[in-house]
């Protein structure tokens, strides 16, 4: 793995991980027997149980003098499979997400004759949302403005819930509205309509920049300057995500100037594809855990026991990507100023350093 890019938990989250993982699989677990399961001492698994508890995560019960815990905060993929990445949703947004999902593909097979892909539908529901002022949760995800309260296939006789029936009138004409925006459109042509709407410069640099891959367009000035835009937009404090992004850039700048053969060009063409997606998905899953904090609907506690092993995933994911991309660049000095921010032994010299780069552009 890239040094760097190595995920290393705390170790107040790795336990509180590896509480979760336990109890959403043994219910109504003591403090003893989690302990011994997870291989932490006693005091530090009750002092985690009785965050979780006040975090609303754990349900303590006390029976005869013993304390009892279960797993109550959601992140179960199998008990919430519409629910992305098992995020603990109140059922009646679950509920008033399928009546809502149901009644979009209703227009748009009235107005379009065909069902809505769960893209389309997704982004319609969100403009319902805000329209309409609903408590639903709502963030930027990978292609785009999203509630992690996914469409279902096959639903059947949805019905709206009756604490929002007083809303109903006005939804379904949000509904019929943005029906009409969205509706009869790509879900390519969806997304870049969503970006410029909400003038998000992120996802649109996103965007050029996938498109510059997928049509051999990299060589281009404006691919390399949407690849620097594209960096400069990053607002993370994850240090993490951050060296990942500016690796992936410094990689790509040298790899695009490099004179090659045309097997070589594709090979780097599919590698630097492969890499953005890894890379793309980091940023995007930041970018959605900050938006849903900040939304107010989960707590932090909430987040990083849902969020935080997919995290670790998608990083050393997107790691080992770039650990095979960097394995294309042209050997180069021991002091070369790229290898600070790769982070690998491999010996590199870009014709220009990137503060160079940056400077110029």
């Amino acid at each position: 793995m890239i040094e760097g890019f190595i995920v290393v938990e705390s170790i107040e989250k790795a336990v509180i991980l590896r509480i979760r993982a336990y109890l959403l699989e043994n219910p109504r677990a003591d403090i003893n027997t989690i302990a011994a399961a997870i291989e932490s001492n006693w005091a530090t698994v009750r002092n985690k149980l009785e965050i979780l508890s006040e975090l609303g995560d754990v349900k303590e019960e006390r029976d005869e003098g013993h304390r009892y815990f279960s797993w109550v905060g959601g992140c179960s993929p199998e008990e919430s499979r519409n629910v992305l990445f098992g995020l603990p949703v109140k059922q009646e947004d679950i509920e008033l997400m399928s009546w809502i999902y149901s009644q979009i593909k209703e227009v748009c097979e009235k107005q379009f004759k065909k069902i809505p892909s769960k893209t389309i539908s997704q982004k319609i529901a969100v403009e319902v949302i805000r329209e309409n002022n609903l408590k639903i949760p709502v963030g930027w995800y990978l292609y785009g403005r999203i509630t992690p309260i996914m469409p279902e296939n096959n639903v059947q006789d949805s019905y709206i819930p009756s604490e929002f029936k007083q809303n109903e009138v006005a939804i379904k004409k949000s509904i019929g509205t943005w029906v009409q925006e969205y509706g009869g459109l790509s879900p390519y042509a969806v997304e870049l309509r969503q970006y410029q709407s909400y003038k998000n410069q992120l996802y649109q640099f996103k965007f050029a920049i996938a498109h510059g891959l997928s049509e051999n367009n990299y060589s281009s000035p404006e691919f390399r300057n949407d690849l620097f835009r594209f960096a400069m937009n990053i607002n993370s404090s994850d240090t993490s995500v951050q060296k990942l992004v500016n690796a992936f850039v410094d990689s790509t700048i040298v790899l695009i100037d490099k004179e090659v053969d045309e097997k070589s060009k594709k090979e780097i063409k599919e590698r630097l594809v492969d890499s953005f997606k890894e890379v793309w998905r980091c940023v995007a899953l930041n970018g959605f855990y900050n938006d849903l904090l900040i939304g107010g609907y989960f707590n932090r506690g909430v987040l990083d026991a849902c969020l935080e092993s997919r995290k670790t995933q998608y990083l050393n994911d997107a790691g080992q990507n770039l650990f095979m991309l960097n394995e294309l660049l042209p050997l180069g000095t021991e002091d070369d100023p790229l290898r600070k921010y790769i982070g690998i032994s491999k010996r590199q010299k870009p014709e220009k350093s990137r503060d160079e780069l940056f400077e110029a552009f």
